[in-house]
């Protein structure tokens, strides 16, 4: 009677973790302006830009039939606007206003041809990417023809290389950089062939790999080459250097190519992180800049445009989004909207910033130019982030702080005060603010400051704190192991107390020390176990797990408070202990196994004690840790529950008095017991609510008939 009364109770248990882990998140609604924190998590935060106007066709000259197909837009030193209006092969130059100032079609004998790019120097003179005549046409400001550029002689080139332009800048020093798919070709104003540059990386695919090592030769010649990810857009900084849009998702979309070609700009995961992605995918190819790591949606980024403090914005013509980022490749910003309606874009092509900040965006399916005036709310995040980079750190934390008046909810803000006050030396504001805006790295590195500095400035009684420490925990490990051993004593000398609930607790500490003792003692106690004392290691076990969670040292932490689920948390805890009592009850039933469900219940119990206590020793340590002290507590976590795994192995060879193969087999059909009894339960829940459905949407249909 009290085995099956035990026995349902641990089936209702873990039917009602199942039931409640299966239980749905709800998402939040996308929002016009908003940021992504925390990965892809969309934050609102107040209006960054808003419409200004909208240039359907440029005004100033009669007869003129507006845009068609355009594909570019460039804005010079001088103000004026310059369209590669694609789809009538010519090249439109207009004021911010958008009053018409002349056309340009090239020379008479030789005109464009399907222009998909242009560049003008602060004179206005155009360098266009004539791609329909596979060239690279240099005008002058009038539009008189200076000189082209053909496909460069070289021996680099392959002989069937076909040079057909589709972007193209012209740097400060006077090379000219031609982009056509993957490559971004180098010419000199003579027009020889200098090089490519910043090709993207060729990520490794373990598919391929093996493909190439156990299949046949005809499989092999049947592998298609892969090559680079191709670039969509390139743009001159006022740094002189190079920003990118690429549809490379190994490295990232979005590119900074210094001198020399090599990407300075922020990139995706670190060495370890894809090395975990490519066991798990065969492949690096799913990440995304925009949208956080092996996201869905992808983005299609077009163009980039580039103020004068660096910051840059990036085109999306898959989502008709602007993202818009800070020179370290932090997001500030996501904008936009696809639509018929003013404002919004059907298929944007271009971006480009003037010198007051306001974006003009190029779409040719609407064949418009869309332009957007920034907010004061964004105008101050600007001015923060270059009063920081001028050193000025006080100015930036007073502009943060008007920041994040208008929008609280704005994470940068707090990270940008944070990087303010860590540059003063203030490492406490510092990890205030960086914990604000939910920066743990950060938040780790301005904590390993203020540990050193405390360290350097209290040596002698942060000597003594450690000296203390190691002594408690030395003396936590002696009273364990003379509690356990007491326990056991208890027992051999048949105490009258041995099977109080007290005395089987501090039994259970003997697992550290003793555990083949500890087994055989809960063997020999058939008929005076109590499921108490097992209910007060579970209790404990919860009581454990939700502290870990709400005390752990915030650098540390494995799932923020605020988003954990502590149903789901400890039903990923217990569910697996509570159902391994059950699956091994069972399979120890069938081939011969001496145990009772209580016995396997209470011992079960006894092997999660090192969970427990290392868990409970490791949530106040774990405040004197930082981030890269992380490994330690990996490997004790590791450590943990491989001994528990050993425990467990204990438990069935000695209640059931196995050899040792029995016990491994015993143990392997007992996990796939478990996972047997995971899928059914789940499939009489999953059927029961059809069924329910099916019953109260049969009486609503019958109760509606009777109307």
């Amino acid at each position: 009677m009290k085995i099956s009364r035990m026995a349902r109770c641990a089936a209702g248990l873990i039917a009602a973790l199942l039931t409640a882990a299966a239980l749905p998140f709800s998402a939040a609604a996308d929002n016009t302006d908003y940021t992504l924190v925390e990965g892809d998590l969309q934050m609102p935060i107040p209006e960054t830009y808003t419409l200004k106007q909208v240039i359907q066709n440029p005004t100033g000259q009669e007869g003129f039939d507006g845009l068609k197909e355009p594909e570019d837009l460039f804005i010079n030193e001088q103000g004026y606007l310059f369209v590669a209006d694609t789809g009538n092969n010519r090249i439109v130059k207009m004021t911010r206003q958008g009053e018409l100032i002349a056309v340009f079609t090239g020379p008479e004998d030789s005109p464009l041809n399907s222009p998909r790019g242009v560049f003008a120097d602060a004179e206005g003179n155009m360098y266009i990417a004539d791609t329909g005549n596979y060239r690279i046409l240099h005008l002058a400001a009038d539009g008189t023809y200076v000189e082209e550029f053909g496909r460069p002689e070289s021996d680099k080139l392959d002989e069937d290389f076909i040079f057909d332009p589709t972007k193209v800048v012209i740097s400060p020093t006077g090379y000219i950089y031609a982009l056509k798919g993957q490559y971004l070709i180098t010419i000199d104003g003579y027009g020889n062939f200098r090089g490519y540059v910043g090709q993207s990386k060729i990520p490794f695919s373990l598919r391929e790999f093996l493909v190439r090592i156990f299949a046949s030769d005809t499989q092999r010649n049947s592998l298609r080459t892969r090559v680079a990810a191709s670039y969509t857009n390139v743009a001159l900084g006022p740094d002189g250097m190079l920003y990118a849009s690429t549809l490379d998702t190994y490295e990232g979309e979005l590119k900074k190519l210094n001198s020399i070609g090599n990407n300075i700009y922020k990139t995706y995961a670190e060495p370890t992180a894809q090395i975990v992605q490519m066991l798990t995918t065969l492949s690096f190819d799913d990440l995304s800049f925009s949208f956080g790591d092996r996201s869905l949606e992808m983005p299609n980024f077009v163009d980039v445009a580039v103020d004068d403090q660096q910051i840059m914005t990036a085109l999306d013509s898959a989502t008709c989004r602007l993202f818009q980022y800070d020179r370290d490749g932090n997001l500030l910003t996501i904008f936009g909207n696809k639509g018929d309606q003013n404002g919004c874009f059907q298929q944007p092509s271009s971006v480009v910033v003037d010198s007051e900040g306001c974006l003009y965006v190029l779409d040719k399916y609407k064949n418009n130019i869309t332009v957007f005036a920034p907010t004061a709310f964004i105008q101050n995040v600007h001015a923060a982030l270059g009063e920081y980079y001028n050193g000025d750190y006080e100015k930036a934390s007073t502009l943060w702080q008007q920041v994040l008046a208008t929008g609280e909810n704005y994470q940068l803000a707090n990270i940008g005060m944070a990087q303010a006050a860590y540059k003063q030396e203030n490492w406490t504001e510092a990890m205030r603010q960086y914990k604000l805006a939910g920066d743990r790295l950060g938040y780790s590195e301005a904590f390993a400051k203020y540990r050193h500095s405390l360290f350097r400035g209290h040596f002698f009684l942060a000597a003594l704190g450690a000296a203390a420490l190691v002594i408690l925990l030395g003396a936590l490990v002696v009273g364990l192991h003379k509690a356990g051993a007491r326990a056991v004593k208890n027992f051999e000398n048949q105490s009258p107390g041995r099977y109080g609930t007290g005395n089987m607790l501090l039994l259970s500490c003997g697992v550290f020390f003793h555990p083949i003792d500890v087994m055989r003692i809960v063997r020999d106690c058939r008929g005076h176990l109590k499921a108490r004392v097992g209910l007060i290691l579970i209790a404990a076990l919860a009581v454990v797990r939700v502290t870990y969670i709400y005390t752990v040292h915030y650098p540390l932490v494995e799932i923020a408070p605020r988003d954990a689920n502590l149903v789901l948390e400890l039903g990923k805890l217990l569910l697996p202990l509570l159902t391994f009592v059950i699956a091994a009850y069972a399979v120890t039933a069938i081939v011969g196994g001496e145990s009772k469900l209580s016995e396997i219940f209470t011992a079960s119990c006894f092997c999660m004690v090192p969970y427990i206590l290392v868990y409970a020793i490791l949530a106040p340590l774990s405040h004197l840790l930082c981030r890269s002290e992380e490994g330690m507590v990996v490997f004790l976590v590791k450590f943990t529950w491989v001994l528990i795994f050993l425990l467990f192995i204990v438990n069935v060879c000695v209640l059931n008095d196995y050899s040792g193969r029995k016990t491994i087999a015993v143990v392997l059909l007992s996990l796939f017991a478990m996972v047997l009894t995971w899928i059914t339960i789940l499939l009489v829940l999953s059927l029961s609510a059809q069924l329910v459905e099916f019953v109260t949407g049969f009486f609503n249909e019958l109760r509606m008939s009777r109307l």
